[in-house]
């Protein structure tokens, strides 16, 4: 006859390992991560862009999106204007210059500000449906506020779909597994 302790034991090694498999197949599933951006993440242009492009790590699906917002306006007097954040971008998506399909472009409307601008991304690779968002600020005739780049963690933010749940479930299996394996040797 099986012992309930034994089930015990089985079915916590079971689950944990179930978990565990979930959460390590969030981290090695391909995605389309931030490599670079025109501007560059964080940069002090002179001069507005006409258009703002980020090259990722994979092939993005049609659905991958990118949005520039301006959220600091510096006046000719030197002050700031504190803005609520609207979007500045006429028309944007997969990148049509790109054969390899790895990069969003937007093209920003004309007679931009002097401020500071971010750049926010939605992406979901080609194949493997997996989803990356994230954030960059890049700004035009002043500093980028060194506020922002300590709050980030440096001038990206980024971070894949469900990151805190795949995150969960590792450390949920390893406690398991633990659990499991700790019950099985006191017996």
């Amino acid at each position: 006859m099986i012992g309930t302790h034994l089930i015990i034991r089985v079915v916590l090694v079971f689950f944990g390992l179930a978990l565990l498999l979930f959460g390590v197949w969030g981290l090695v599933t391909p995605r389309a991560r931030f490599v670079n951006s025109n501007p560059s993440a964080g940069a002090i242009i002179v001069l507005p862009p006409s258009a703002v492009t980020i090259n990722f790590s994979n092939k993005l699906a049609p659905e991958s999106s990118m949005d520039v917002t301006s959220t600091i306006e510096l006046l000719p007097s030197g002050e700031k204007e504190y803005l609520d954040g609207r979007s500045v971008v006429m028309k944007s998506g997969i990148d049509p210059g790109d054969p390899s399909g790895k990069s969003l472009r937007a093209d920003l409307r004309p007679g931009l500000h002097k401020g500071l601008y971010w750049v926010n991304w939605r992406t979901t690779a080609a194949g493997w449906r997996s989803t990356t968002y994230g954030k960059t600020p890049f700004a035009v005739g002043m500093p980028v506020p060194d506020y922002i780049k300590r709050d980030m963690d440096g001038t990206i933010w980024e971070r894949t779909y469900q990151w805190r749940s795949r995150r969960a479930a590792l450390v949920g299996g390893v406690v398991m597994i633990a659990l499991g394996l700790l019950l099985w040797m006191r017996r």
